[in-house]
This record gives structure tokens, C-alpha cells and sequence, in this order.
């Protein structure tokens, strides 16, 4: 009765089937689909096994290529420079370049990423993880979206730390680049972010004046202490000529 399992859809993406004393176990490929996307082919699936001739139960198994992602982190010594619309701006340029791209809003002062992207959504949860919202093409998580919009983030360092911990360890599908927008300095949360994910480089944010370059540098200097390559330093405002120096 094997055949009844024969006219499936999806076909291009079905590993195996099989129908025994009724049952239909039907695993499938999902790589390089979306969350809604695999929901979407689990039913198509389940829902045509169901209503073939002999089957009374239906099991849909998903699996995916392992993808393999990068992690980069934008920081900045200073506050104010203008990282969070840097972090964005790179994120939607990455997904109209067609990868596929997460952000992690990591900044526990001012959680902005959910402003920026236009969509204060909160994330839902599945199997004890939590799923990016989707903004302009790309995945990300925020601090902020953990709260009501304008109520501050009183964390003392242990609970932004396992909130970060959180945002990493979500399901994150077949995200190929995450960029990290972390809080200005260089305390807590760049150091968890550090141990526990490790970055292939970071990006460093300032603006063209002293105080700013300052604290860049003292950002650059974690990330060597550290061993995190630092890519490069994008100098925000660059353009901009002072009216009474010039």
C-alpha cells in the first residue's frame, strides 16, 4: 500500500515515506525555508497523507542542512554614534544583496532595532526558543521587544547576560549572518557575548570627534584583548563639517 504515498506534494523535497498498519511517516527536506514556510509544508504534507486510501495517521519528520553562520558584532565605546541605525542599515543592505540575515538587539540601555525595522511584534516561542520577528527581509530579536514599549530595561549585568544568552540560543533557522548591535563600552554583555558565541570579527562605530574616538578605541582594544578580529571602523557623520571649527 506503500503507492498510496506516491502523488504527495512537494515532491522535490521528500526524503522518505513509508505506510505501515496504517500509518504514513513521511520525513522531508526544509532547507532554506522559512519557520512559515516549514509550517506551511508540514501541513501540505500531513493533510495528503491523511487523505489517501488506508491511512488513518500521519507522521511529517523535517530536516534541514546544517547552515553554517556567521556572527558579527557592532559596537561602540561611546553611546549616541549612531550603531543601532549602522546595524540596521547593514542588515537590510545584506538581505537585498540575497543573504539571509538576523539581528540581535543586545543594547540593554537603549533597545532600538524594533524602531528602526518598524515592527514592535513580540517574538513567540517554540520547543523553548524563541522566533525572530521578521522586518524588511530580515530575522532579528531585541531586548526591547522582552518589555512594554517606553518602560526601561532595570537589569542588573546577570540578567542581561542570560537575556543575550536567550537571543542567541533562538531559533534562528537557516540565518546565514547575525549582527549583533551591542550596548556601547566594554562590560557585561560584550564579555557573554564573547564566551558564549564567540564572533568571527566586530565593527566598530564613532563619529568624527575626540571624545567619541576616544572610547572607539578603547572598544577596538577589548576585541584584540580578545582575540575577535576587528573588520573595520565605520566613521559616522563622516561628511559632516562643524560650523565653528570647520
Amino acid at each position: 500500500m506503500a503507492d498510496v504515498l506516491d502523488n504527495l506534494p512537494h515532491e522535490d523535497r521528500i526524503r522518505s515515506r513509508k505506510l505501515s498498519n496504517g500509518v504514513a511517516t513521511i520525513i522531508a527536506d526544509a532547507t532554506g525555508l522559512s519557520e512559515r514556510e516549514r509550517k506551511s509544508l508540514e501541513e501540505d504534507l500531513r493533510a495528503a497523507a491523511v487523505g489517501a486510501p488506508g491511512v488513518t495517521e500521519a507522521r511529517v519528520a523535517l530536516t534541514a542542512a546544517q547552515t553554517a553562520r556567521t556572527l558579527i558584532a557592532i559596537g561602540s565605546g561611546k553611546g549616541g554614534v549612531g550603531k543601532s541605525t549602522v546595524t540596521a542599515n547593514l542588515a537590510v543592505a545584506l538581505a537585498r544583496m540575497g543573504k539571509k540575515v538576523g539581528v540581535i538587539d543586545a543594547d540593554v540601555y537603549g533597545p532600538s532595532q524594533p524602531t528602526l525595522l518598524g515592527d514592535h511584534s513580540k517574538p513567540e516561542g517554540k520547543d523553548d526558543k524563541l522566533l525572530p520577528v521578521e522586518a524588511h527581509g530580515v530575522r532579528f530579536l531585541s531586548l526591547g521587544q522582552l518589555v512594554s514599549p517606553g518602560h526601561a530595561l532595570a537589569w542588573r549585568g546577570p540578567m542581561a547576560t542570560g537575556a543575550l544568552a536567550n537571543l542567541i540560543d533562538a531559533d534562528w533557522g537557516e540565518t546565514e549572518v547575525v549582527l549583533v548591535d551591542l550596548t556601547p563600552g566594554s562590560g557585561d554583555v560584550q564579555l557573554s557575548l564573547i564566551q558564549r558565541a564567540r564572533p568571527a570579527g566586530a565593527v566598530i562605530v564613532s563619529t568624527p570627534q575626540d571624545l567619541s574616538l576616544i572610547d572607539a578605541r578603547r572598544a577596538v582594544d577589548l576585541f584584540n584583548k580578545t582575540s575577535v578580529p576587528v573588520l573595520g571602523v565605520i566613521e559616522n557623520m563622516a561628511t559632516y563639517t562643524c560650523p565653528h571649527c570647520g
